[in-house]
């Protein structure tokens, strides 16, 4: 006996939909370092407040330097002055 196409989709639907689902249920999230590492995480930002910023003169500017490798220019709008571009951390 042959199914009509109509038929035939929502068991596919429904497999594809459960093998996502054991699928996400059983892969390790990226942030899942294990126990030695959610204890440490605890001991180190057990006492950290957000608020708080750790320089000498809280009314001061903080100066921030950083490098950046340009690697390719992906798009140039003169007109606009806007650029897209690729890099990395230098």
């Amino acid at each position: 006996m042959v199914l009509p196409k109509a038929a035939l989709f929502p068991s596919v639907l429904i497999f594809l939909a459960s093998s996502w689902l054991l699928l996400l249920l059983f892969l390790p999230s990226p942030a899942s370092g294990g126990p030695h590492e959610r204890r440490l995480l605890n001991d180190l930002l057990n006492n950290y407040v957000k608020e708080s910023r750790p320089v000498s003169a809280h009314d001061k500017p903080v100066s921030v330097i950083f490098g950046l490798d340009l690697q390719q220019i992906i798009d140039l709008d003169e007109q606009n002055q806007e650029r897209r571009s690729k890099g990395q951390k230098g």
